[in-house]
């Protein structure tokens, strides 16, 4: 379960997510231009037999893994059709046939993935069946090729035909208003002519495993019987019928009014709800699997897939008075039709499923426990109380000693009628019986958790664990080692294990052996602050917390991880608000209402058979473009790419298009840590040369590990060259900065301190940048690359250089300068970059004069800043402002692919010498993470 933490982090990472509609047991999901399809527009769908689905638009075809998108056109494959529009996809074994009405049939090898023409002519319909291959052409001729050759031709434009399709040993060819022609498979000779409908929209036969040969008008659906059409028995006379579809069960569905998809389920046809898009129109139905399908649409690819539901809502908010917040805290079932939620402002009742408030006053039930026919509270300021099952009446329990209204943390049901309350320096032992009250003080502790197993007690506090026996109504305390010393909210003894699970608040989860009190620490984002731990009988340990649930199998040793992802409806969870049902399921509070979880249907939803499937690789001469080459991997154990010169892109999948819960991957280079597939892809660039270990682990929607793969990444540098010529450029630049520094060294006496200590930042700086020069001379890198990098490293040399000698010069410098270098720096920087920028400053310009120092560290935090979105950023935009006031305020700005803020530290030079450039002008700075990506530095100074 190494790194199964990463699993919380996929939320984060739904920029391209499809989104979720549920009604009833079906999720749609909404996919577009935005998840990777070329076109909204789908025209149709198939799968081939790897289980891939492919999906013609106006703008080209995709090809989908459940995972990723990609697309094939006129941009991937020169030979495509000129407008890139595939009105229909057949598919014959490595065959993916693309039909385009206007410019006719090319062929997809779906394993080289290269295009061949097929035919040039535009066409009305195609057919496949057995090698053999029906082309219907617009000037009404109908031929027959077998193995790509043409057998037969035979014309039928007399009757404006519309499609014709292999139908048992025959040939069937629609025509506009003459009816269905029958005709012989061998010779295209015309049998006899079938009255039927006229095409009313897109007519179309469809052969039916239980009706035979079907005809959709477009309006109407009729199906062949004796040598007649009549009314489908199902559908009647019924109008509006703009589609019709049978799955591989035989089931019929029809698309009403392109706007409606309904089924046939428990003998009528019943409406299947979508998501709500604006002015829908949808052309397809495509069959997965017996429990999936996909609506092709104008406005994206839809996938609907029959889940079985394991998470339910309760939502109480309705029953909530006076716009008040409701608070869940205590769930008490009672028997299976009754069950009782105990919070703020209200006591709540669910009685067969409906739910009602109780009438009474309002109180601020935090927990509860049953003992016989009632059910004792305690409250935020009302003290402890009792609700009496039958009578629904409330009291208020005196404690002795005790003042009117002490909260207590936790009230916990013992032996012999007596109740254990737990709340700051003390705990209350109460007799429901006899109505006696014990103390006994506990100091300076508080309790938040008491369980009972046989004769120890178990106590939770805000100093760690704590362990007692209960005698004569009083409390002997047991010596234990201190294995914890921060809050405990929750104790809970498995005694099936003889295990003691506590739950702390900030630090997880901890498992603790109570004979030697050796213990392990689950260190988990889901389980940071937990909630509630509930032990239910059947062996499973159920964890709420304020980011999920999660579900320890212990009988299977297996955890299941819950998030919002999965379907909860709740974010955070609520201490105490956790409840086992008499039917097996869990009943979690929290801030959006009640999540109930069936564990079995949950099961139910889990693929056991999931495998990593690498479906591509991407190679691109232009590190960080749109990728130039994809190819199929082919189960090959090394893959190489040239470093340097382009990036490699490997997609995966588990090959599910059917399910709505997928996958997620995690992947490892080498030893270094695992770290999150982003989009379902690993991305490696700028590898030194070399082979390095690669491998893959994919989890499942639930956080276990179902697969691992390991590879290998091989590196490679083609070529090499000599470098003496750059060692001795290296050398001559190393002499040229130190006689500048000796000159420099030697300027105004006056000016000596500042002078000496911008002498050093550039001996450092330009001694860095030649070293690492010399250091790029003596690599195995490619010639083109060390180009590059020696011309970056002269161009940081001489700017540092060049800057160091202005300010040394004692010329007076002005804001007004400072402005004037900026805007010629950036012009030349970036005004032939792919990168836009922009200037902006306070028109008024003070005349102010600068010190030498601030107006070269203003100068070199520029150059660092923009050297930062010219190589790593990956921004296409960069926006300087100065703001001249009491302070003069730099804000430069790039909306590149930085998302966290905290990984720029640690990461090389550039950051660091921003900070000690400002820190040494007294200079504020501030670091920001821009939303949704990008990096502003903001910097303050006093220049007055």
């Amino acid at each position: 379960m190494k790194s199964v933490y990463l699993f919380l982090l996929l939320p984060f990472f739904l920029l391209a997510t499809p989104t979720p509609s549920r009604n009833n047991s079906r999720i749609a999901q909404i996919f577009t231009t935005v998840n990777g399809l070329p076109d909204n527009t789908i025209n149709d769908i198939q799968k081939d037999k790897e289980g891939y689905l492919w999906i013609a638009t106006n703008k080209g075809i995709a090809r989908f893994d459940g995972k990723n998108f990609i697309s094939f056109s006129k941009n991937t494959h020169p030979l495509f059709f000129e407008d890139n529009v595939v009105n229909e996809i057949q598919i014959e074994d490595n065959s993916i046939y693309l039909i385009s009405n206007k410019f006719g049939v090319q062929i997809l090898d779906r394993i080289s993935l290269k295009i061949k023409s097929f035919i040039t002519d535009a066409v009305r319909s195609f057919d496949i069946k057995n090698n053999r291959q029906l082309v219907l052409k617009n000037n009404g001729n109908l031929e027959m090729y077998r193995h790509f050759k043409k057998e037969k031709t035979q014309s039928f434009a007399q009757f404006d035909p519309k499609s014709a399709i292999f139908y048992r040993n025959t040939i069937f060819v629609l025509s506009q208003g003459k009816g269905i022609i029958q005709s012989k498979d061998t010779n295209l000779q015309v049998e006899k002519i079938i009255l039927a409908d006229s095409v009313y929209m897109r007519g179309k036969m469809i052969p039916s495993k239980t009706y035979g040969l079907v005809y959709a008008t477009g309006n109407r659906v009729y199906v062949l019987n004796k040598n007649r059409f009549v009314y489908h028995p199902l559908l009647h006379d019924k109008l509006g019928i703009t589609n019709y579809f049978e799955n591989n069960t035989a089931t019929p569905y029809y698309i009403s009014r392109s706007k409606n998809v309904l089924v046939y389920e428990n003998e009528a046809f019943v409406n299947i709800k979508i998501p709500k898009i604006k002015n829908p129109e949808i052309r397809k139905v495509f069959f997965a699997s017996t429990n999936c399908f996909y609506l092709a649409t104008n406005q994206g690819l839809i996938r609907v897939t029959n889940s079985k539901k394991y998470i339910s809502t309760i939502d109480d908010n309705p029953l909530v008075e006076n716009d008040m917040i409701r608070i869940r805290r205590k769930i008490i079932p009672i028997d299976a039709n009754t069950t009782y939620f105990f919070g703020h402002p209200q006591i709540m009742a669910s009685y067969n499923g409906e739910l009602h408030n109780v009438p009474s006053k309002n109180y601020s039930m935090y927990d509860g426990a049953q003992m016989g026919g009632k059910i004792y509270c305690t409250t935020d300021s009302y003290g402890v109380i009792s609700f009496d099952i039958k009578t629904k009446k409330i009291d208020r329990i005196v404690l002795t000693s005790i003042p009117e209204k002490e909260f207590f943390y936790v009230i916990e049901k013992g032996d012999n009628n007596n109740l254990f309350l737990g709340g700051t320096n003390k705990i209350v032992v109460y007799n429901t019986n006899t109505k006696n009250t014990s103390i006994t003080p506990i100091g300076d502790l508080t309790v938040y958790a008491i369980t009972q197993n046989g004769g120890l007690f178990w106590i939770g506090t805000n100093k760690g664990l704590r362990c007692a026996k209960y005698t004569n109504g009083q409390f002997r305390w047991i010596t234990i080692p201190s294995i914890y010393k921060k809050a405990i909210r929750n104790v809970v003894f498995d005694s099936a294990r003889k295990k003691i699970w506590l739950g702390t608040e900030e630090d997880g989860l901890l498992i603790v052996d109570p004979q030697t009190f050796a213990f392990t620490q689950k260190e988990n984002p889901l389980l940071k602050n937990i909630a509630t731990i509930t032990n239910d009988p059947k062996g499973k340990m159920w964890v709420s917390t304020f980011n999920g649930i999660a579900i320890f199998d212990l009988n299977n040793n297996k955890t299941y991880q819950l998030s919002q992802r999965n379907g909860l409806g709740n974010l955070e969870y609520n201490y105490k608000s956790a409840g086992l049902l008499t039917d097996g399921t869990m009943l979690f509070g929290g801030l959006n209402g009640y999540d109930r979880i069936d564990f079995n249907q949950l099961l139910a939803n889990v693929n056991e058979s999931s495998r990593i499937h690498i479906t591509g690789i991407k190679k691109n001469k232009t590190i960080n473009q749109p990728f130039s080459f994809f190819e199929n991997y082919t189960d090959q154990k090394t893959i190489g790419f040239n470093s340097g010169k382009e990036d490699l892109t490997i997609l995966l999948s588990d090959l599910d298009i059917t399910s709505s819960i997928g996958s997620f991957f995690t992947y490892q280079v080498n030893t270094d840590k695992p770290v999150l597939a982003f989009n379902n892809s690993i991305k490696i660039a700028n590898l030194p040369y070399g082979e390095y270990p690669l491998t893959i682990y994919m989890y499942d929607n639930f956080g276990n590990l179902k697969d691992k793969k390991r590879l290998t990444i091989h590196a490679i540098v083609p070529f090499y060259y000599h470098l003496s010529f750059y060692i001795g450029l290296s050398l001559l630049l190393l002499l040229f900065g130190s006689i500048s520094i000796y000159n420099i060294r030697k300027a105004n006496k006056t000016e000596e301190l500042v002078k000496d200590r911008i002498a050093m930042d550039l001996h450092d700086e330009v001694g860095t940048v030649l070293t690492r020069m010399l250091m790029t001379t003596n690599s195995k890198k490619e010639v083109e690359q060390q180009h590059a990098e020696l011309k970056q490293g002269i161009t940081e040399a001489l700017f540092s250089i060049r800057t160091s000698i202005h300010a040394l010069s004692g010329s007076k410098t002005t804001i007004e300068d400072l402005i004037d270098d900026t805007v010629e720096f950036l012009k030349k920087e970036l005004g032939n970059s792919a990168i836009s920028y922009q200037f902006h400053y306070t028109k008024d310009i003070p005349t102010q004069l600068l010190t030498p120092e601030l107006f070269r560290d203003c100068k070199l935090i520029l150059f660092e800043a923009t050297a930062n979105a010219l190589k790593y950023s990956q921004a296409t935009e960069f926006i300087v402002d100065y703001q001249l006031d009491s302070e003069l305020v730099i804000t430069i700005s790039d909306n590149g692919v930085l998302t966290d803020v905290n990984s720029i530290y640690n990461k090389g030079n550039g950051i660091g010498n921003i900070i000690k450039r400002t820190e040494r002008n007294s200079g504020k700075y501030a670091f920001y993470c821009n939303a949704p990506q990008g990096l502003t530095i903001q910097l303050r100074f006093n220049w007055t």
